[in-house]
């Protein structure tokens, strides 16, 4: 795998000029607006926890929906038939897709945090680093599933399904349940590293966020290659 940082560059902002033009961003702005409305009408005690929720589910959910839009556009579109022709690789292809959706994501959540919170003082570090890795892994979950189908109401109709099992620390959160294998989930880990930006984390807590998402990622990115690799690229040209 000969990657070039310059065709990576390039693909980066090739997706984002896409992502521009098809209202991406837009409705990324439309999205994150509500949020923003909806925490300042939340009690200034629970605000916190309603931030760590929504900027989690923000590039995790959202993410993982938008980027199976993009898939299912460029298949529609037959992007493919061509692009492999060129030196650019698929693994450059996968990383300009996960590294332009987590920038859009970061983005998105630190406007939320920015705007709605006040009178807290927040560490912005870990937030970013667990938004940033959090977008990496649901984006690659979302290219998965994306490629498996050809319809959006097929796309809509599964992805929920997969997501339910890494939502549940969510559900945990939120009900003050104590179900101790949930740890092993990258939500898990996702949701410690964003709350570490309202409640310090200890060395072990930043070692084990960080750790977990790394790790689930480096697994979500294989499987994302050889999906893709399996159900696009081999399929180019067959019909």
């Amino acid at each position: 795998m000969n990657l070039s940082l310059r065709r990576l560059a390039i693909g980066i902002w090739s997706d984002m000029i896409f992502q521009v033009r098809h209202g991406f961003y837009a409705a990324y702005m439309v999205v994150s607006t509500l949020y923003i409305v909806l925490l300042t009408f939340i009690p200034h005690g629970y605000q916190e926890m309603a931030s760590v929720l929504i900027v989690f589910s923000d590039p995790s959910f959202i993410g993982c929906f938008f980027i199976g839009a993009i898939i299912l556009l460029e298949k529609g579109q037959g992007i493919y038939d061509s692009l492999f022709v060129t030196p650019f690789q698929i693994a450059e292809y996968l990383l300009s897709k996960l590294f332009s959706l987590t920038f859009l994501s970061i983005i998105s959540s630190l406007a939320i945090i920015g705007f709605s919170i006040s009178g807290i003082v927040v560490d912005y570090r870990p937030i970013v680093i667990g938004i940033f890795l959090s977008s990496l892994f649901f984006t690659c979950i979302g290219i998965i599933l994306a490629v498996r189908v050809k319809t959006v109401n097929q796309f809509l109709l599964s992805s929920p399904l997969v997501l339910i099992v890494f939502f549940i620390p969510v559900l945990e959160t939120t009900m003050s349940l104590n179900l101790k294998w949930t740890s092993i989930l990258p939500s898990y880990a996702g949701i410690l590293l964003i709350q570490g930006g309202f409640e310090p984390l200890s060395v072990n807590e930043w070692t084990y966020g960080i750790g977990n998402l790394v790790a689930w990622i480096l697994v979500g990115f294989y499987l994302t290659y050889h999906s893709f690799y399996k159900y696009i690229v081999l399929r180019i040209g067959s019909g």
